[in-house]
């Protein structure tokens, strides 16, 4: 027990074993009491203790942020998946509203032009700009805290292109064999983009099954099979390589013939891939898929042309002939210079494929959706639909479409 002196108890500190212990050690290393290194045990054992709890603390903390983060990926999970449905909604209804458009146009008008309300394009909007609005387009005022909440986190934009307004690859090759007239017009387009013709010959092949020069080879070879007939002469005709690929649907497509990203960057915004032959409508088509398609128009005049046409678009293919022809005996050709011909075989004022991009954004959320739509008198059908989840870019399918 320890001893009280004037009735306080002694303090009794680690001094005090120290000086026995080293009393011990220098007098009896085998001190019952206090026995040599007791203290340096102690002192291990509570630095272990320290070092274990170190360590349980560092587990526990790693478990917990593992736990932590299981459940904010449950959660962004779910809320992704939500976002998705509704955005499906949306983006569904935004399609909907397209076809209206285009339907309610063809009624108005025979012609399509840039000037339509069709070709206008959405910027990003507050979806409660469009739920706030009542039916004369003015803003209803009333309790909006709950749009405040969460639609005026969510933005909508989108556009309806022509794509007639392109060239078509359809029109390339039909059943195996190629349009020269067509094949042309893809030539020049190349040259002006400045993309090699070899990227071309690739589409050409492909889409052809590998017989793109059948037409001109064969006649070669029959000629020269018959000159010098022998047994192998069958045989030979029946060698002739045949490729067979899947017609593409999309532009990106085209990779699958091996043509390079690069090239498909730069065809996008002038060429589509349709189900059918069409044609180019002079009302829309932009400066180089006109300086393409006509022969002997400069890109330089093929600009000025755009920009008469879009100040007054045109009613009739003569009245779109005139305006062309005289901007090339304007341009310093002289009035001898050849005219443009405008063929009714080629070219139109009006379109029926019609290409609809739908984006919605929610914080860093983004779904976008294409669509392509034809239209046939004022009905309006859907030929495919894709949406794609493009997370915080800003653009809309990477290269192949300019962000919305």
């Amino acid at each position: 027990m320890i001893q009280k002196r004037n009735g306080q108890p002694l303090k009794f500190s680690f001094q005090v074993f120290s000086f026995v212990q080293t009393k011990a050690t220098k007098e009896d290393s085998s001190h019952p009491l206090f026995p040599v290194g007791a203290f340096r045990t102690i002192g291990s054992q509570s630095g272990m203790a320290i070092l274990m709890a170190m360590m349980t603390l560092a587990l526990v903390a790693t478990l917990t942020a593992g736990v932590l983060w299981q459940q904010w990926r449950a959660q962004e999970k779910e809320a992704t998946s939500r976002f998705e449905q509704q955005g499906g909604l949306l983006l569904g209804a935004a399609l909907d509203w397209a076809r209206i458009i285009l339907s309610e146009d063809a009624k108005a008008s025979t012609t399509d032009t840039n000037a339509e309300p069709w070709s206008i394009p959405l910027k990003e909007t507050q979806l409660s700009d469009f739920l706030a609005a009542g039916a004369n387009g003015e803003v209803t005022q009333g309790d909006t805290s709950d749009l405040e909440d969460q639609t005026k986190r969510i933005y909508l934009s989108g556009r309806i292109t022509d794509l007639q307004s392109k060239l078509n690859l359809f029109n390339l090759v039909n059943t195996a064999q190629v349009s020269n007239s067509d094949l042309k017009a893809f030539t020049q387009l190349f040259t002006l983009l400045g993309l090699p013709q070899e990227q071309l010959q690739l589409i050409v092949q492909g889409l052809s099954g590998g017989k793109a020069s059948s037409s001109s080879s064969s006649s070669s070879s029959s000629s020269s099979s018959s000159s010098s007939p022998g047994p192998n002469t069958q045989q030979s005709a029946n060698v002739a390589p045949v490729f067979i690929y899947a017609a593409p649907q999309r532009i990106e497509q085209l990779s699958w013939l091996g043509v390079a990203p690069q090239t498909l960057s730069a065809l996008a915004p002038y060429v589509t891939w349709l189900p059918a032959r069409t044609l180019i409508n002079l009302n829309t088509a932009p400066a180089l898929v006109m300086a393409a398609n006509l022969p002997g128009l400069s890109l330089d005049n093929a600009e000025k042309i755009v920009q008469l046409r879009d100040a007054q678009p045109w009613k009739t293919l003569d009245a779109a002939a005139t305006s062309i022809n005289s901007v090339l005996k304007g341009s310093g050709s002289g009035p001898n210079s050849p005219e443009v011909n405008i063929n009714s075989t080629q070219f139109v004022l009006n379109s029926n494929y019609f290409l609809v991009i739908g984006r919605i954004r929610y914080d860093s959320l983004i779904f976008t959706e294409r669509s392509v739509l034809q239209r046939n008198n004022q009905q309006i059908n859907i030929l495919w639909r894709e949406k794609r989840a493009s997370g915080s870019e800003p653009g809309c399918f990477s290269t192949i479409e300019p962000p919305c």
